[in-house]
């Protein structure tokens, strides 16, 4: 969705301005940079994903299955790294100043970290709850297997 969005906005951005419309300047300036935010955020969140989920199970193995929290701490760290440069290189380099991308990198980064381990009993809760489902739904199947 977010391709065919941005295609429309370029198409509308190449077309000729109505009459009265002022605003052009500002509209290439504001929407011209979209297709750098998608391509950026696909790229990014596919390469960061993949990270992630190796790093997870990398982890799983070395732990035995243990601590959950190091898996889940740790496959964020090197997989939001991995995201946040990705995809603000591809959105900003070249548009800021190399002290503002900077910031921006870190601002994202540690942002993304910090909420990530705030939302960890969260997550817990929700791995625990599908455990639950799994561990019923098995019984289940097990149940009509026998009858």
């Amino acid at each position: 969705m977010n391709l065919i969005a941005v295609l429309a906005l370029f198409i509308v951005q190449i077309l000729p301005p109505g009459p009265g419309w002022e605003n052009q300047i500002a509209y290439e300036a504001i929407i011209g940079f979209m297709p750098r935010i998608v391509a950026g955020s696909l790229i990014a969140f596919v390469s960061g994903q993949i990270l992630n989920s190796y790093v997870f199970v990398k982890i799983k193995k070395i732990t035995k299955g243990k601590y959950f929290w190091q898996r889940a701490i740790g496959s964020s760290l090197v997989g939001d790294l991995v995201d946040t440069v990705i995809f603000t290189t591809i959105a900003f380099i070249g548009t800021i100043s190399t002290f503002q991308f900077v910031g921006l990198l870190l601002i994202a980064y540690i942002s993304k970290i910090v909420g990530e381990t705030l939302l960890l009993p969260v997550t817990y809760g929700a791995v625990k709850l599908c455990e639950k489902v799994m561990v019923s739904e098995k019984v289940m199947e097990n149940e009509s297997e026998s009858v």
